[in-house]
């Protein structure tokens, strides 16, 4: 299984910016639900650089370059703001990982 876990960090003073795009976004470019498997839509916490956002989604077997081009049309309509980041890391579950060097998860 793989897990991809986005962060998108923004300025405070374009906190209602990118409120207001994400419902638009959500809408124009909705969660592929034959691509993807949402765990945590988004989360968000004030830091020293401005605000950060994460979310967290389950990939579904053989759709991730499908989902990569999603993410990044959804990214794409966020670049209009000035000072917003973002940052997509991939990570394989416990079971995959195991088995890349022939062990199994312990139950």
């Amino acid at each position: 299984m793989v897990i991809v876990v986005s962060t998108t960090t923004f300025p405070y003073n374009k906190g209602k910016e990118v409120a207001d795009l994400f419902i638009e976004v959500s809408k124009k470019l909705p969660v592929q639900k034959d691509l993807e498997k949402p765990i945590l839509r988004m989360a968000i916490r004030v830091t020293e650089e401005g605000l950060k956002s994460i979310s967290i989604t389950e990939v579904k077997d053989g759709k991730y370059n499908e989902f990569m081009k999603h993410i990044s049309q959804v990214e794409m309509e966020y670049f209009k703001i000035e000072g917003i980041k973002f940052n997509v890391e991939t990570y394989l579950s416990g079971v995959d990982a195991m088995s890349l060097i022939g062990m199994k998860m312990p139950e």
